[in-house]
This record gives C-alpha cells, sequence and structure tokens, in this order.
C-alpha cells in the first residue's frame, strides 16, 4: 500500500512508541487512520517495510541536511530517535547530553527530520456534554449580573507543594499530535500547605494559610477571622460587596452557607445559593487562570523548597510583590472574567484558553 510521507512518519513513530512491535504499530495506526477519517489501512508487513527503510535512510519525509551533518548520522539519528520516543518529556538538551552531541544536531532532527513539536503542558478540566451546557446557562446569567459595574470578590484555595509540583513553564511533550495521557510525576516525601486568596478589581486579600486540611470548620474560620476582617478594613463595610467561591464541599456545607448568607445577604455568587457558580470552571475566575499560577512562578522561581516554613514566606512575600507593584495585573484580570463567560458562550461551554 503507497503510503504518503506523513503517513510513513506517523507509522514509524507508532513503532517505537508502542516498545518495537509491529503488530501493535499497525492495530494503533488503522485505529488513528479510523478516527481522523483517513482511507489509509495498513499490515504488519506495511509496518516492518516501513521501519526497514527508515533504518537503512537518513532522509525522512522532504527534510534535506548536509551530507556531513551529524543530524544525518544513521547511528546518531536512531539513538535520538529512540530517546526521544521512549522519554517524550525530556528535553533536548537531556537529550543531548545524554548521546554526547549538541543540543543543535538533536533540535535539527527533532524539528527537521523527525518533525516533531514541543507541547506545552496545560491543566484543564474535564466537562461533559451536561457541564457544558450548565456553564453556558450560567455565563448567560453571570454576564448580565456583573454588567452593572458590581464590586465582586473571588475567591479560591490553591495547594502549594514543597516540590514545586507542577512546574508546567518548563514541560514539554515531543511528538507529532498533542498528547492526551501525559501523567507528571511527584515527589511522595513533598510536604503541602492549603492557601486561601481573594481579589477584586482594586485590592488583593490574603494570604490566609490553613492551618491542616480545608473543612467547613476551618474555612468557616479562615473567612470569619481573617478574610471578612480584612475586606472590612479595606472597604469599609460589606453593603454592597458581592462573594464569589467555588463549589467545594467546604463552601457549601450549610453551617458555612448560613454564615455567609448573614454577612453577604443575596450577593453570593456560589452553588447552592440564588446566583450559582458553574462547575469545574477554573477558566472563568481570575484566581485559577491568573492569582495562582503567578504566585507560584515567584514561589518556585528557584526552585523547590525542603520544609514548609521558607515556602509560606515565600507565598506571602509573593502576595505583598503583587500588592505593591503588580495591581495592574490583578485589575486586568478582574475585568477579564466577563469577556472569558463571553467567549465560554461562545465555545458552547468548552474550556477557555
Amino acid at each position: 500500500m503507497k503510503l504518503t510521507s506523513d503517513e510513513i512518519k506517523k507509522l514509524v513513530s507508532i513503532y517505537y512508541s508502542h516498545g518495537n512491535s509491529p503488530t501493535r504499530a499497525f492495530r494503533v495506526f488503522n485505529t488513528w487512520a479510523a478516527e481522523n477519517g483517513i482511507a489509509t489501512r495498513v499490515s504488519k508487513k506495511n509496518v516492518i517495510d516501513a521501519v526497514r527503510r527508515f533504518e537503512n535512510r537518513v532522509d525522512v519525509g522532504k527534510c534535506h541536511r548536509n551530507k556531513n551533518s551529524l543530524a544525518r548520522d544513521e547511528g546518531i539519528l536512531l539513538d535520538v530517535v529512540s530517546s526521544l520516543f521512549q522519554q517524550p518529556n525530556h528535553s533536548l538538551r537531556s537529550t543531548a547530553t545524554e548521546m554526547a552531541v549538541s543540543t543543535s544536531t538533536v533540535w535539527k532532527i527533532a524539528r527537521r527530520t523527525l518533525c516533531l513539536y514541543p507541547y506545552r503542558l496545560i491543566l484543564g478540566q474535564a466537562l461533559s456534554e451536561y457541564d457544558k451546557i450548565v456553564r453556558v446557562e450560567a455565563c448567560h446569567r453571570l454576564v448580565e449580573l456583573l454588567a452593572g459595574g458590581k464590586l465582586v470578590i473571588f475567591s479560591d484555595e490553591a495547594t502549594f507543594r514543597t516540590d514545586g509540583y507542577v512546574n508546567r513553564w518548563d514541560c514539554r511533550i515531543w511528538d507529532y499530535e498533542r498528547p492526551d495521557n501525559f501523567l507528571a510525576q511527584t515527589s511522595q516525601s513533598a510536604k503541602s500547605v492549603t492557601v486561601f486568596g481573594a481579589l477584586s478589581r482594586d485590592h488583593l486579600f490574603g494570604p490566609y494559610i490553613f492551618p491542616s486540611t480545608v473543612t467547613g470548620d476551618s474555612y468557616r474560620a479562615i473567612i470569619s477571622e481573617m478574610f471578612i476582617p480584612d475586606v472590612i478594613s479595606q472597604l469599609g463595610d460589606l453593603a454592597n460587596v458581592w462573594f464569589q467561591q467555588d463549589g467545594a464541599p467546604a463552601h457549601t456545607a450549610n453551617l458555612t452557607k448560613e454564615f455567609i448568607s448573614g454577612h453577604f445577604q443575596n450577593r453570593v455568587i456560589s452553588r447552592g445559593f440564588l446566583h450559582e457558580w458553574p462547575p469545574r470552571s477554573p477558566d472563568l475566575t481570575p484566581c485559577d487562570f491568573f492569582l495562582w499560577g503567578y504566585v507560584k512562578d515567584m514561589v518556585f522561581h528557584h526552585g523547590p523548597f525542603t520544609s514548609v516554613s521558607p515556602m509560606e514566606d515565600a507565598i506571602v512575600a509573593a502576595f505583598n510583590v503583587i500588592r505593591q507593584q503588580r495591581m495592574d495585573h490583578v485589575r486586568n484580570a478582574v475585568l477579564a472574567s466577563p469577556n472569558r463567560m463571553q467567549q465560554c458562550i461562545s465555545l458552547g461551554g468548552s474550556q477557555v484558553k
């Protein structure tokens, strides 16, 4: 069967990433082709022939390199191919060090010869079709609600681990297509703390560090003893303040709902209240799409921590830096929330980037 250049590259990549098994390779390839509306089907023999031709020649597809280039050396090419497909999350620099060749050589093989692309790990929520419908309906209501320029305080918790998990900025997956089954590894010995934070157009509240796990009691203690006094201190009172939280169990426990309603009356945006916040929607709240990523970048800028105490100090310092120097970022993030809700509506409830 005649295969196109792209199909050959796909077939060879599947072969190397599935244990060098021709049987598994042709089955995976045929499944991939059927799912993508491609008429081509291959047999086990097709896989063996394609891999043999690949291993007997240096040039792949339309890539032509200088004959004296290390990137055309068959032994180096196969070593790099094997390394990239067995460890796709390794950086090209690490691969080059392991192969004892230059980074530029590995880059040429990955980008020009194999035509791979570095995919960045981005965290997101899995959404069902029902979730999307609920998100669209909620966004319609919230856009209308927020249209009057109401003073809304968005809030959320985040977990900080001493190992700095997950370092999304330095994570790249080298592959032909976006990988959906990548699992980042964590350290079992890492310690963690949970932090509550909140922000409005002109104010940043926190960080408030939980002494232990987040429960209804500990959440109410943070709200009553730290958060609300801070809000009153900075804004004068709660008369015109709206409060947003997600639908975590600690947030929607009956005692918590009674306590929050006693302070904010019907000006609460959350699950179980008059104005509901859509489930699985971190892409819509500025705490998730801005604050926590920004803080973690500063906290783990110099690497992981060996204990919790210095990490907590770094979290406090990061909040102070934002308060003193980056409040324009906070304002832009809060003002972007209604725009993101409009995007969510346009996307039919799908995740907003």
